[in-house]
């Protein structure tokens, strides 16, 4: 495995455990939690993947085995959110748990994961920013992504030396937990803290997209923001305004035996 699928991995296995950690100290923890953090983070891999491919399909093309494949090759965060909401929120509903509770529980988790990949994308060199030379630029390698991008578009000669660069992926890495400290105080509010946490995170996301490199942006950033944004309208609809108002207690009871 190389380093982008070793802090991929890293990303999804801290991600479950700081949700399954919450919902401990927040009295939800127990069988039918645990499934939903389960389901919820498949759901997340496979809306990566398939996102990704989705929005690439002429690569889905050449090598059909990227659909199916378990390794980390090919993601989208907002691939990982959709399938997280969608899949967590159905799998909650099904088994007649409360959204809100479990939703605000899953965002330090989510945070953490999500800066977590984006520190794979610094080491792998991907996702690169726009050429800078001011405080902070990036120095990358000759031979590099970066410098091939900036061959490809006439920006240096295949033997000059390849141009700074603004350090978009660090601002990816820090926006997950800005949007997490900034949700902590609609926490615990019916469902609030989940809903702020997305909404953040899908508008700063956006508008860092734009200080990617041409080549490295990936898919339209407007586009992302409507797919960041469509967990909000799902997560209400399924029922966060039922969820007790403290979005905090104890799950309702169902004839099961025992607690985790």
């Amino acid at each position: 495995m190389n380093a982008y699928g070793a802090w991929q991995l890293t990303a999804v296995l801290a991600a479950s455990g700081i949700t399954l950690v919450a919902l401990n100290r927040g009295r939800l923890l127990e069988w039918r939690t645990v499934l939903v953090v389960f389901l919820a983070t498949l759901g997340g891999l496979l809306g990566a993947r398939f996102l990704k491919m989705a929005f690439h399909l002429s690569e889905a093309r050449d090598n059909p085995a990227l659909l199916w494949a378990l390794d980390f090759r090919g993601l989208d965060m907002a691939g990982v959110i959709l399938g997280v909401a969608m899949v967590g929120a159905g799998a909650s509903f099904l088994l007649h748990l409360p959204i809100a509770p479990l939703a605000n529980a899953a965002v330090p988790g989510l945070a953490a994961g999500m800066s977590l990949s984006k520190v794979g994308c610094w080491s792998a060199g991907c996702c690169f920013g726009k050429v800078y030379e001011g405080i902070g630029a990036v120095e990358v390698a000759r031979f590099s992504d970066a410098h091939t991008a900036q061959v490809l578009v006439d920006l240096v000669s295949p033997l000059g030396n390849p141009l700074p660069l603004f350090p978009v992926q660090v601002l990816e890495i820090l926006i997950p937990i800005v949007a997490w400290v900034g949700s902590l105080v609609f926490m615990r509010g019916q469902g609030r803290g989940i809903l702020v946490f997305l909404a953040s995170y899908g508008v700063l996301k956006t508008l860092v997209t734009f200080l990617r490199f041409p080549d490295a942006a990936g898919d339209p950033p407007l586009v992302h923001l409507l797919l960041y944004l469509m967990p909000l309208g799902l997560l209400v609809w399924v029922g966060t305004a039922g969820a007790p108002s403290s979005g905090q207690g104890e799950l309702p009871r169902r004839p099961y035996r025992g607690k985790l």
